[in-house]
Formats: C-alpha cells, structure tokens, sequence
C-alpha cells in the first residue's frame, strides 16, 4: 500500500542516516514548509534545552517535533488522557517546549545517538491497521503516532515544540 511504501522510504533514510553517524536526522514530509530559521532553531533545542525544564535526563531525548496543521489549521497533537490534553494545551498556548503523550509531526529531528543506544529494538517510523467488525473497515494510525509509543516504550521522551508550525499544504489545498 501507499503508507506501507512511505513508511520503508522514511525507514531507509533513517537508517542510512544512523550508519553514517549523523547527530542529527531532520526528517520533513514533502507536503509540509517551515523556515529555515525554524528548522534550526529545532535542532539547537534539542541538544540545548535543560534538562529540568522537560523532567527528564537529556540523555532520554529521542527527538524533537514540530507540530503539523492538520484539518482545518489545527494542530495535530493526541492525548491518551485529559491531563494530557490540558498540559499541551497550556504548553501550546504558552509556546513551550512540550512532552506530548502523541503528537503527529510534520517535520521531526531525530537525536541519532539515542536510537543508536537502542538499536535494533526500534522504534521504527510504522503505521499500524485496525481492521473494524464492518466489511472493509480499516482505520490507520499513522507512524507518527505509533512512533511516539514505540519511543516512550523504550523509556524515551519525544518533545514539541509549539513556536515551530509546519504547514500541511496538501490538507490546505484540499481543504482538509
């Protein structure tokens, strides 16, 4: 299938990026845009930010994401909890950094030392099926997400950063 497809080109470059011994692995989807100056301002947070500021040891950082409009100019940012949705609604409103429990990134940069500690276990960028009780139901969650979970699985931590944007134009085109 089409995602199966993007999933093993992300996968590919990902790969090939921690062969190489890349730092950093910025990864943007070809129908998003952000700054340059966005773009950079990312990577400085993640090998800059303190440590205390997340909760968590800098150590753990697997990658920072920029939140992808989505829909209508939303951001695509999921919660598993209400307390949640509350922290990263108050981190967006507040333009801070953020954990978020999921998030769909349209732009990401990946610490390349942390998926190096934790190879081969993963995580991989994969979208996962759910197939309904109806005939032909099928529901997808996108690598994004399930990248997340894989993450937090491996006790890593996935950071937001709200001031960076990245625009979906397909969805603004479509009117999606």
């Amino acid at each position: 299938t089409l995602f199966r497809s993007v999933d093993w080109a992300q996968n590919m470059l990902f790969k090939k990026a921690m062969d190489m011994e890349f730092d950093v692995c910025l990864m943007m989807g070809s129908d998003n845009h952000a700054s340059g100056k966005d773009l950079v301002r990312m990577i400085e947070v993640l090998f800059s930010l303190d440590p205390k500021s997340v909760c968590c040891p800098l150590l753990h950082i697997a990658c920072i994401a920029a939140p992808c409009e989505h829909r209508g100019g939303g951001l695509n940012v999921g919660a598993r909890t209400e307390q949640g949705k509350q922290s990263a609604i108050a981190a967006i409103a507040e333009g801070k950094v953020f954990i978020p429990e999921k998030i769909g990134f349209g732009i990401v940069a990946f610490r390349m030392q942390w998926y190096r500690d934790n190879w081969p276990r993963g995580p991989w960028l994969r979208s996962r099926f759910h197939f309904g009780d109806g005939a032909g139901e099928m529901e997808r969650e996108s690598q994004d997400y399930t990248h997340c979970e894989q993450v937090q699985e491996l006790g890593g931590v996935v950071l937001a950063d709200p001031r960076v944007i990245a625009g979906h134009e397909i969805g603004m085109r479509k009117g999606v």
